[in-house]
């Protein structure tokens, strides 16, 4: 059920409207997307059992599942596991965070084509890989060493020379400054990445908090930041649509009714356009992560738990079509012990 609720977060209108003109000005001379003309596509995702990872893809109605890749470890070799993918602008390749040479603190960044087999070794200590659009490059985070701050680089497939593109301002020793999160590359605007920004600070007691969090569009080029929307109440996993007109995001429950439920959320959406605010889900049951829009704009996939009985971490991967509000679930295995990492949707 979609229904209008009113802002209750400082929005940044012209922030948000940022996105529709670097989009619009980036893909001058592009064709509009057309509903009627868009391939649905396939959808990339990693599953998990507990004892073996796989990099999968399949239609947009949970058919025709196709196991590009299955590891499964032994004794010691769990943390080889895939962790992140993400497909090449031409769907040819994946890069893949995980598998050989990763360990608990630092997992490997590698190219892979589509029948699973291992092409390059890029880096290490990768996070959240993404491919830049013209698909030379690799923008990712990496853990810094001595843990506590998230950095962003960029890699060449080709060369792979490094450069850096953010460098978290942080004191490792003393816990405070700025961390960030990667969550993508606009559309059709590479220099500008979509980000999470926390400033840990300390409050009046002297105790570290992290109360000040922001969604925040960062270019590169000019390191500017564009603070999206203010994020004190657990706003996480933003995404983009391809027109750049609409951002949708997942918001935490407050006050959640379950005893020892880790987190609840819904999914929100917010337009470049006339500065309003839909919430696409209601009730106080599930955990939405890893959002993914539909080629054509038009629907949203996700990874959905049950947490009303507690935390879980399986659960099914669905899809919601944006002007409906019906949601579809594309898979039936959280009672199998199953869980997923919706990656793209192309």
């Amino acid at each position: 059920m979609n229904r209008r609720v009113s802002t209750i977060f400082t929005l940044r209108p012209a922030a948000l409207a940022l996105i529709a003109a670097l989009l619009l000005a980036a893909g001058c001379g592009e064709t509009p997307l057309d509903s009627t003309h868009v391939d649905e596509g396939r959808i990339l995702f990693i599953r998990g059992t507990p004892s073996a990872t796989e990099i999968c893809t399949m239609m947009p109605d949970g058919s025709d599942i196709q196991v590009i890749s299955r590891y499964e470890w032994g004794d010691g070799t769990r943390w080889e596991s895939y962790k992140f993918v993400s497909w090449s602008p031409d769907k040819n390749q994946i890069v893949v965070a995980g598998r050989p040479g990763s360990t608990r603190d630092s997992w490997s960044l590698w190219i892979m084509d589509m029948d699973g087999t291992f092409l390059k070794k890029l880096t290490w200590r990768s996070y959240k890989p993404f491919w830049s659009l013209d698909g030379k490059d690799i923008i990712f985070s990496r853990l810094r060493a001595g843990g506590g701050a998230k950095d962003i680089y960029t890699i060449s497939v080709s060369t792979l020379v490094e450069d850096t593109l953010l460098r978290a301002e942080i004191d490792i020793g003393a816990g405070t400054g700025y961390r960030y999160l990667l969550y993508g590359v606009l559309p059709h605007a590479e220099s500008n990445l979509l980000l999470n920004e926390t400033y840990f600070h300390p409050d009046s007691s002297g105790r570290i908090t992290d109360d000040n969090k922001n969604i925040i569009i960062y270019n590169y080029l000019s390191r500017a930041k564009t603070y999206l929307i203010d994020n004190e109440v657990g706003r996480s996993s933003p995404k983009v649509s391809p027109n750049g007109k609409l951002l949708a995001y997942v918001q935490q429950v407050p006050d959640a009714p379950y005893p020892g439920t880790a987190y609840l959320s819904n999914l929100y959406l917010t337009s470049a356009e006339d500065n309003s605010v839909q919430q696409l889900t209601a009730g106080s049951k599930y955990q939405y992560i890893y959002l993914s829009w539909s080629p054509n704009g038009e629907q949203l996939a996700f990874y959905r738990k049950d947490n009303s009985q507690g935390s879980t971490r399986y659960g099914e991967i669905c899809r919601l079509n944006i002007q409906s509000g019906v949601i579809e679930t594309l898979t039936n295995t959280a009672q199998d012990s199953i869980w997923y990492i919706v990656a793209e949707w192309k």
